[in-house]
């Protein structure tokens, strides 16, 4: 089931991304190149985003992982390279996880609040 986000809740996600990126670009990327290599593999966003909270992976996110091994390096890589700005994302992803996470990284890839919302043009 697809969440449904308040456009305001949208823009608070958006800003607490901006900040992220802000304070470690490097990081930034890396959770970037991350998700850009889930898609290309087609795992869902929710596998990754439960992996980095720690928490059991629901069932509905458990489809296509046969390249499961290589998100869980790139996690790994970025967990351990950046302790700091992971558990920042992880209390970030905790906080905000109702808006979708779907959502989340697609705002995290470039889109906007209001491209997701439908009523404007992403910046990716």
């Amino acid at each position: 089931m697809a969440a449904l986000a308040e456009l305001n809740e949208l823009k608070g996600a958006k800003a607490q991304l901006e900040a992220i990126r802000f304070a470690n670009p490097a990081f930034y990327i890396e959770l970037m190149m991350l998700f850009q290599m889930t898609g290309r593999m087609n795992i869902k966003n929710g596998y990754v985003c439960q992996m980095i909270m720690d928490v059991e992976i629901d069932d509905r996110y458990m489809g296509n992982l046969h390249n499961k091994h290589a998100i869980d390096q790139a996690v790994w890589r970025i967990r351990t390279g950046y302790p700091v700005e992971y558990i920042q994302f992880r209390s970030f992803l905790r906080g905000n996880k109702m808006i979708g996470y779907n959502n989340i990284v697609s705002m995290l890839l470039g889109d906007t609040p209001q491209a997701i919302k439908g009523n404007g043009r992403a910046n990716v």
